[in-house]
């Protein structure tokens, strides 16, 4: 399995709390791919809620800042995808649920990889 990641931040802010190491990071999106994806091209990107809630106007039409966004470009065996991640309702969200940042952090990664996927909520 061939995995390039590109992981990038908005802001040197976020990067200084973005809660994943890129080795983990990169350790629970190779887990998450199915055995039949043979190479995996993901740019995740961290952005902070009013960049978040630009994108998720302008691809979504809808106003409000999300967790992730999942923007698959080509499916298994090759996989192409670019994920994006709201730091600060990532840190809400884990706030709430009373969970450690990092394994909010760990499940949203893992989700959008599913995403990608062509997974979705229903199945």
């Amino acid at each position: 399995m061939q995995l390039e990641l590109n992981l990038q931040f908005d802001d040197d802010a976020l990067r200084d709390e973005w809660p994943l190491s890129q080795p983990r990071l990169r350790r629970l999106i190779l887990a998450a791919l199915p055995a039949s994806c043979t190479d995996a091209r993901i740019n995740l990107a961290v952005f902070g809620r009013i960049a978040a809630r630009a994108l998720k106007r302008q691809f979504r039409g809808r106003d409000y800042a999300t967790n992730v966004l999942t923007f698959p470009y080509e499916g298994p065996p090759s996989l192409s995808a670019d994920i994006a991640i709201c730091l600060p309702v990532l840190f809400s969200e884990a706030a709430s649920a009373g969970r450690n940042p990092v394994h909010h952090a760990a499940h949203l990664a893992v989700h959008c990889v599913l995403h990608a996927c062509g997974l979705d909520h229903h199945d």
